[in-house]
């Protein structure tokens, strides 16, 4: 799991984003954009791989239900129910299990 950053941090990292983004370039503000819309489908598939790995145990280890859920609701937060409600209509596995997109 990912570490949370203080809201220290986060005041930190914005503002030295909003310094890059002072100078940047037309062109390096596109390359930015690009990578952080790579970091974030990174994210996504990532959460989708761990999800998919839970999804064998589901009745055999103890929380599995839950852990699927909270991944799924990070999913949601993180991506949007729309994007978490496509993951999981095109996840048989999911479906077969009795979860519905419109759980979330």
């Amino acid at each position: 799991m990912s570490a949370q950053l203080t809201p220290e941090q986060k005041e930190k990292m914005m503002a030295e984003f909003q310094a890059f983004i002072d100078v940047a370039t037309a062109e390096q503000k596109e390359e930015m954009l690009s990578f952080l819309e790579e970091m974030k489908e990174n994210a996504f598939e990532n959460l989708k791989e761990e999800i998919e790995e839970e999804i064998p145990y589901i009745d055999i280890k103890p929380y599995s239900h839950n852990i699927i859920n909270l991944q799924l609701r990070r999913m949601a937060k993180d991506f949007g129910d729309e994007k978490t409600k496509e993951f999981i209509r095109n996840n048989e596995d999911l479906m077969a299990k009795g979860w519905a997109s419109s759980a979330i």
